[in-house]
C-alpha cells in the first residue's frame, strides 16, 4: 500500500544521504539520484539491507552552495569544522571542496520518447504524463529562440493530450530497442539535441538487447545527441537504464510521486551545454605533525603521510565536488605556523583546450582562550556532517528491523527528523528540510510494521548508490 503524505521538494542534481540506505543518484549527473529510490521505496513498501550505503558517495547528491569562481571556471575551497584549536590540539573535521561555473545554455531541442505499454494506462501513470507535459511546457518557454520540444509517443493513456509536435509522424509499439533504432538516423540540425525516454515497463529485454540500446545510445552522441532516461515502472532494471543514460551522456532517474520533474528537466538542459573538466587532480597538504582519521571521498585517491592526493577523471560545469577528512591536530610548538591544510588543482578545460590550476588553504590558528575554541562550528561542514549522520541513522533503523524492533526504529528516524529541522530551518535549508520530512514519513510507516509485514518486506541484496551493482531482488 502507497503511503500517503505530503509531496516533498527534491533536489536536483544532488540529493539525499539516507537515500542509501534505503535506497540506491550520483556521483555524476547521469547517475541515480537516490532520492528517488527512497521515494520509490516508501511507496512500494522496500527496505534495503545495513550497510548498503557506501558513505563517501553521499555528500556528491547534495547541493552545497559553495561560491562560484571568480575569474575561471573552477574554484577550490579549504574550510575546517573550527576557526581555533586550544594550543594542547584537539580534533576537528577538515572540508575540501570544488565548484564549477555553470554553463551558458543555447538553442536546445529536447525530444520526448515515451516507451509505455498498454498496461500503463492507469490513472497514475496519466498523472505522470501529464505532469511531465506541464514541465516541458515550463521549460519551452525559459529556452532561448529558436528551441523546440516534441513528443512521440506510441501508447498513451486516452485522457492524455500533447500540445507538442512530433519528431516522427508515428512511433509503432512498445519495445524500447526497436522504437530507438527507428530515431537512429534522424536529422538533427540548428542547435544541441537531447533525447528523453520516459520508459514503463520496458519488458524482459535479453542480454544482448539491452547491449543493443546502449550501443545505439552510443550511436546517438555520435550524431551529436544525447539520451537521458526517466523509468515510469515499478521495478525497472537501474543498471541497465542507468548505463543507457550514462552512454548517452545524460540523465538518469526514478519518476516517482513527489519527483521534482521541472528541476529534473533543468538537470538535462544544464548536463546538455556543459563544459566538461578532465583530468582533474587535486593535491591535498596537510600541516606537520598532523594525523589524518576517516576520510569521506567519493573518487580515487591515494594516501602518503600527511598528503592526499585525489583523482576525477571528469568534472561537468554546474557540478561540486565535497569531500571530508577528520584531522587529529598536535600541541602548539614555537614553529606551529604552517595552514591547516592547502589544496591545489590542476585540470584541463576541454572548451578552452587548456590545463588550468586552482589553490585555497585554510590557517592553522591555535589559541589559549577555550571560548574561542567553543565557537560555533562552520556551517557548511556542519551540514555535510548532518548529512553524514543521516545515512548512519538509515544504517541503524535496518539493523532495528532485523531486530524486529520497529519503534527503536521510529525513534531514531524522529530524533533525525528534528535534528535536521533545527539546523535547516533558520537557513531556509529545502534540502535537509526534505530530508526531515521523508524520515518522518519512513517513521510513519514503520508504526504499522508488524512481524506478517517483515515476512513481505523485499530486503535488496545490495540495493546502495553503487547503482552498477544494482540488481533486483533475487528470485
Amino acid at each position: 500500500m502507497k503511503l500517503n503524505h505530503a509531496k516533498l521538494a527534491f533536489m536536483r542534481i544532488s540529493v539525499v544521504i539516507f537515500w542509501i540506505g534505503f535506497a540506491a543518484g550520483c556521483s555524476s549527473l547521469h547517475e541515480l539520484k537516490p532520492t528517488s529510490i527512497l521515494q520509490s521505496n516508501i511507496e512500494q513498501d522496500r527496505f534495503t539491507p545495513n550497510q548498503a550505503t557506501n558513505k563517501a558517495l553521499v555528500l556528491d547528491a547534495y547541493q552545497h552552495h559553495l561560491s562560484a569562481p571568480v575569474d575561471a571556471p573552477l574554484a577550490v575551497h579549504a574550510m575546517s569544522q573550527f576557526d581555533f584549536f586550544l594550543r594542547e590540539g584537539g580534533t576537528g573535521m577538515v572540508q575540501v571542496g570544488v565548484s564549477t561555473l555553470p554553463p551558458t545554455i543555447g538553442v536546445s531541442h529536447v525530444h520526448v520518447l515515451m516507451v509505455l505499454p498498454r498496461r500503463d494506462d492507469a490513472g497514475d501513470a496519466a498523472v505522470k504524463i501529464n505532469s511531465l507535459v506541464d514541465a516541458a511546457a515550463v521549460m519551452q518557454r525559459r529556452l532561448p529562440a529558436g528551441s523546440t520540444v516534441t513528443f512521440d509517443a506510441g501508447t498513451l493513456p486516452s485522457s492524455i493530450k500533447l500540445p507538442f509536435a512530433t519528431l516522427k509522424p508515428e512511433m509503432k509499439g512498445d519495445n524500447l530497442e526497436a522504437i530507438l533504432k527507428e530515431y537512429l538516423f534522424v536529422p538533427l540540425e540548428n542547435g544541441k539535441h537531447h533525447f528523453i525516454l520516459l520508459v514503463g515497463e520496458h519488458g524482459k529485454l535479453t542480454a544482448a538487447q539491452q547491449q543493443n540500446v546502449v550501443d545505439m545510445a552510443e550511436v546517438m552522441v555520435s550524431h551529436g545527441a544525447g539520451v537521458s532516461v526517466l523509468a515510469m515502472g515499478e521495478k525497472p532494471d537501474v543498471a541497465f537504464l542507468a548505463k543507457l543514460s550514462s552512454t548517452g551522456d545524460g540523465v538518469y532517474d526514478l519518476f516517482n510521486q513527489e519527483f521534482s520533474l521541472t528541476q529534473w528537466l533543468s538537470d538535462v538542459i544544464v548536463n546538455m551545454h556543459a563544459t566538461r573538466y578532465t583530468d582533474l587532480s587535486l593535491t591535498i597538504n596537510f600541516a606537520p605533525r598532523l594525523t589524518l582519521g576517516t576520510k569521506w571521498i567519493s573518487d580515487k585517491y591515494v594516501t602518503r603521510d600527511r598528503q592526499i592526493v585525489v583523482t576525477v577523471p571528469e568534472l561537468k560545469q554546474g557540478r561540486e565536488k565535497v569531500y571530508l577528512v577528520e584531522v587529529n591536530v598536535p600541541p602548539e610548538t614555537d614553529n606551529s605556523t604552517a595552514a591547516l591544510v592547502s589544496v591545489s588543482a590542476r585540470y584541463r578545460d576541454t572548451a578552452a583546450d587548456k590545463i588550468l590550476t586552482a589553490q585555497a588553504s585554510k590557517a592553522l590558528v591555535y589559541t589559549l582562550d577555550p571560548n574561542l575554541a567553543l565557537t560555533k562550528p562552520n556551517k557548511a561542514v556542519q551540514r555535510s556532517l548532518a548529512i553524514l549522520k543521516t545515512a548512519d541513522v538509515i544504517d541503524e533503523v535496518a539493523t532495528t528491523l532485523r531486530d524486529k524492533r520497529p519503534f527503536k526504529g521510529v525513534a531514531l528516524l524522529s530524533k533525525q527528523a528534528q535534528d535536521l529541522r533545527a539546523l535547516a530551518t533558520p537557513a531556509k535549508d529545502e534540502e535537509l528540510l526534505r530530508d526531515a520530512r521523508i524520515l518522518d514519513a519512513y517513521a510513519q510507516r514503520l508504526v504499522s510494521f508488524t512481524d506478517e509485514s517483515f515476512q513481505s518486506l523485499k530486503l535488496y541484496r545490495d540495493l546502495s548508490w553503487d547503482t552498477a551493482r544494482y540488481r533486483e531482488a533475487p528470485k
